[in-house]
């Protein structure tokens, strides 16, 4: 298991969508918070995935995908390539 943590700093108003996917599929296991929970000029987001990896998962990517009003429909993206991750063993 490997734990991916994405943010996004200093956007306002306080709704913003944050989404995690590993290979174009979404994934479930996300622990997302935004703060501060009150009013406030400028807001923060920090997102954790859990992701299981396979040993196929060399090729795989893990994306994190941030939707927010002021983004005018064009959500920001991170991508994390597994084969960055994964330190094979060689023979």
């Amino acid at each position: 298991m490997v734990s991916f943590t994405c943010q996004s700093h200093g956007f306002s108003p306080r709704n913003i969508t944050l989404k995690w996917f590993k290979n174009g599929n979404e994934l479930s296991h996300t622990q997302t918070s935004v703060h501060p929970t009150g009013e406030s000029v400028s807001y923060s987001v920090s997102s954790t995935a859990q992701v299981t990896l396979a040993p196929g998962d060399i090729h795989s990517k893990v994306i994190c995908e941030v939707a927010h009003i002021t983004l005018q429909g064009s959500p920001l993206r991170g991508t994390a390539n597994l084969s960055d991750t994964i330190r094979g063993t060689g023979s």
